[in-house]
């Protein structure tokens, strides 16, 4: 199943849109008003079982902003020359040749990916893939798109949909609360009494009583297990649950507990999946090394969280790249359970760009400067061409 966002100037030039990316087998779910237009919400493979209409239309990608070059001007594209040869000679200055490229429009953007946090054997291996000869804005969607193809996105089984879940990852990235946020949702879809919460947090009072607080909430006993013998008698109990949601302990991925509660988990291998939680907000060496740790052969999906925190999200989307390790959810806030959404590519190659955007406003802010000062030099032009005319027809005047 897939959703989408198409905003249009009319219903007609939308609906075009929506056959050209899905074909005639497409589903209209909303129609309504926006500014400049229209905006509608399809779908293909829409099953009304799996996802409510209503819940559908609210996590259906936003309509893109990665594509805007299409619509430039010529005037736009001369603009972005200037704007490439510029960055170019500014990264030649500052030393040229980042991660061994003689191209110059290769260094600008291997240096923006490090910016925002992008691995540097993955931002070398984008750029080397970007034609030299292109400017600088058509380079960088060019980037977007390759980081669009290649992210790797879980849109199918959703921890909503029913199955055992063991969270895991380090202390304070919010396991507890993506639990609760995600339980939230499945008690609101099927009922508190399909919901079975678990935890072998043993380690810290504060955790087991944070979920016992969510548990009491929702309307769910949450039950403690603390081995393996005892994970196995807390899971006969809840075998009539359609949902099992287990928060384990945060640990230093170093920390030799980490290796004992993966035995525990990976005795009941055929029956738990491991979901790794992580910090968009961490650096990605940080990121990579808990995600070798917690064993990512075993892990089943990743979530995302805290990315209303995150300045750079380039180091979380690398680390998921390179390991392979599919994101299934984002969290952006503390809100249970409205601030969780299922993970798309387009969200966050989006908040990449915007991100791009915020640490980088002088490449932005480069052509609304650049067309007024176009307009000035045709007013100055146009002033100076009529105020020729008038003097030619007074010399003529005079000689006549």
């Amino acid at each position: 199943m897939k959703l989408k966002r198409f905003v249009a100037a009319d219903t007609r030039t939308a609906m075009q849109q929506i056959k050209a990316a899905f074909g005639d087998e497409a589903v209209i779910l909303s129609s309504s008003d926006v500014e400049g237009g229209v905006e509608l919400v399809a779908a293909i493979d829409f099953d009304e079982t799996i996802l409510s209409t209503e819940a559908a239309v609210a996590c259906a990608e936003p309509p893109s902003q990665v594509d805007k070059f299409q619509t430039q001007t010529p005037f736009d594209d001369l603009r972005m020359e200037i704007q490439t040869l510029r960055g170019m000679l500014e990264a030649q200055l500052r030393g040229g040749g980042v991660g061994g490229s003689s191209e110059p429009l290769h260094t600008v953007l291997l240096q923006k990916l490090l910016y925002l946090g992008v691995s540097p054997t993955t931002a070398a291996a984008w750029t080397r893939n970007i034609r030299p000869d292109l400017n600088q804005q058509r380079a960088w969607q060019a980037i977007l798109t390759h980081i669009t193809e290649q992210l790797p996105i879980r849109d199918t089984r959703r921890i909503e949909e029913g199955g055992i879940y063991a969270f895991l990852g380090p202390t304070g990235v919010g396991k507890t609360t993506t639990l609760a946020k995600i339980g939230a949702r499945f008690a609101l879809r099927f009922g508190a009494d399909k919901l079975g919460m678990v935890t072998m947090d043993t380690y810290r009072m504060a955790a087991q009583e944070q979920l016992m607080l969510y548990g009491k909430i929702l309307g769910v006993q949450v039950c403690l297990a603390h081995d393996e013998v005892s994970l196995s008698r807390v899971l006969r109990q809840l075998s009539d649950k359609k949902l099992i949601l287990i928060d384990t302990a945060g640990m230093n991925p170093s920390d030799e507990r980490v290796v004992r509660q993966m035995q525990i988990l990976s005795a009941h291998m055929q029956s738990i999946s491991k979901v790794l939680v992580l910090p968009a907000t961490s650096h990605y060496q940080v990121l990579i090394d808990a995600i070798h740790r917690y064993e990512t052969n075993y892990v089943d999906q990743c979530i995302l969280t805290k990315l209303d925190e995150a300045q750079a999200i380039g180091g979380a989307l690398s680390a998921a790249i390179e390991t392979g390790l599919r994101i299934s959810y984002l969290t952006h806030g503390q809100r249970v359970p409205e601030d969780i959404k299922m993970a798309t590519r387009h969200q966050l190659v989006e908040l990449l760009a915007q991100q791009e955007q915020q640490l980088f406003p002088a490449d932005n802010n480069f052509m609304s400067k650049e067309r007024s000062n176009f307009g000035k030099e045709r007013l100055n032009i146009g002033s100076e061409l009529q105020n020729e005319r008038h003097g030619v027809g007074r010399e003529y005047y005079v000689e006549s």
